[in-house]
């Protein structure tokens, strides 16, 4: 994240969303660093969604990116966050369950 966020609940929430997308996706090897921002609705713009750091494949970078489309939108900010949008940096991570 670019900016202090306290809202820490907010983060799990999104984050839980988005590996009911992605697990089961993830490959063994270098991960993917996804970089999106989000809305105060909970939008996200898609022309915005990029790889900050590719795995090395660009097909499974691919599908890191379709984890968060899929996932989106996700619920809006916090009211009491007055500087969205909120710009995410999220590494994927596989486990050896999948």
């Amino acid at each position: 994240m670019d900016v202090d966020f306290p809202y820490a609940w907010y983060l799990r929430v999104l984050v839980n969303k988005i590996n009911e997308r992605w697990d089961g996706r993830a490959l063994p090897g270098n991960q993917p660093l996804v970089v999106f921002e989000i809305d105060t609705t909970g939008g996200v713009n898609l022309n915005r969604l990029k790889i900050e750091k590719s795995s090395g494949n660009p097909a499974y970078d691919q599908v890191a990116i379709r984890a968060i489309a899929e996932s989106a939108p996700f619920p809006p900010l916090p009211a009491e966050f007055t500087t969205p949008p909120l710009r995410i940096h999220l590494q994927f991570a596989h486990s050896r369950g999948g």
